[in-house]
């Protein structure tokens, strides 16, 4: 049984030590079917210390957007139960490959942290240690045509593969993770 978490995150900045996840997104599929997409939006860790006229550096989320936000420890609650319902953390042979845009260098280093941060131990029992990396995959697809292209970014390769962004927006969780998925099918890895 193959099962892949396309996943992706927004953060308040780039550092795993300091910065922290506002918003969490993923696509579940099992054997190439979806069976299942979440939206997590938490308050960061660091939520309270935040200035009044703080904007993320990255999508201009502000601290008032995310007075409602849960807080982290519900969302991290609220992610776990959707892995639970898919894999059976007693098997070591049931886990999921995370797919994501640059994940491997950045998503799953904040995930990781989510986990540290809730004091749970298991990230190892819900996911292999390697990943789809879409970034990565779309290089090896594209590399005739990347020196025609201004920069990497998953804007970028999903234009340049004439893809459009469904939802609010690129450097919108759900969004983002919905055209990585576009792109490493159009990629054929999956």
């Amino acid at each position: 049984m193959s099962k892949i978490l396309y996943f992706d995150v927004e953060t308040t900045g780039l550092s795993p030590a300091k910065d922290s996840i506002h918003q969490m997104a993923g696509i579940v599929e099992i054997d190439g079917n979806v069976v299942e997409e979440f939206d997590i939006r938490m308050q960061p860790v660091n939520y309270a210390e935040l200035p009044l006229d703080y904007v993320t550096p990255v999508g201009g989320i502000t601290k008032a957007m995310m007075t409602n936000y849960q807080p982290q420890s519900q969302g991290f609650a609220q992610f776990k139960g959707i892995l639970n319902r898919h894999v059976n953390k007693y098997d070591r042979s049931d886990k999921f490959f995370i797919a994501g845009y640059n994940c491997q260098a950045f998503d799953m280093v904040f995930l990781r942290t989510l986990f540290d941060r809730n004091g749970d131990t298991y990230f190892g029992t819900y996911f292999w240690s390697s990943s789809f990396d879409a970034m990565n995959i779309a290089t090896f697809f594209m590399h005739s045509h990347r020196k025609h292209m201004p920069n990497f970014k998953l804007e970028t390769v999903a234009r340049t593969l004439g893809l459009e962004v469904d939802g609010p927006g690129f450097h919108d969780a759900m969004s983002d993770i919905r055209i990585t998925r576009q792109i490493l099918k159009i990629v054929d890895m999956f």
